[in-house]
């Protein structure tokens, strides 16, 4: 796996395995070994160096892991997930953000064991919630991997 630096906010608390069951057994589902490993780690943290993935020829970027087991925090991903269901599609979790209010989420309708990534817009959601969603890798160390730094457009 590619190494991204990640900035961690004074208050930064990990995830334990016990939030995180909690959490899994609140949704109903099984978050990727892979995701929850990292996440106890990254919770909440913003990438600092690379950022952007490419979309479907579009650069998005992720502004911040959501956190887990941190209620307080404006980016706890349960909170985020119950303030957005209402417009997500079943079976689609998020667990990161962009700067403009669009998650990246965990999809988890083909397969309950491995979810594939997925960029959800919350413009588009608002008027068809499967047109929201735009496929973006098969899992979340790939999503990792396909970081890259901004450069500017020339």
């Amino acid at each position: 796996m590619q190494n991204v630096k990640w900035r961690k906010r004074s208050t930064f608390k990990e995830a334990t395995n016990e939030q995180i069951h909690s959490l899994e057994e609140t949704l109903n589902i099984e978050f990727p070994l892979d995701y929850k490993e990292y996440i106890k780690e990254f919770n909440g943290c913003s990438p600092v160096d690379k950022r952007v993935v490419v979309i479907e020829g579009f650069r998005e970027s992720i502004n911040n892991l959501l956190s887990i087991g941190d209620p307080e925090r404006p980016i706890d991903l349960y909170k985020t997930f119950n303030n957005v269901k209402d417009r997500l599609v079943d079976n689609v979790f998020p667990f990161a953000t962009d700067a403009g209010g669009n998650l990246f989420c965990f999809d988890y309708r083909e397969s309950v064991k491995k979810p594939t990534v997925v960029f959800w817009d919350h413009e588009e959601a608002f008027e068809n919630p499967d047109a929201a969603l735009t496929y973006v890798c098969d899992n979340f160390i790939e999503l990792i991997n396909s970081l890259q730094e901004y450069e500017e457009e020339e």
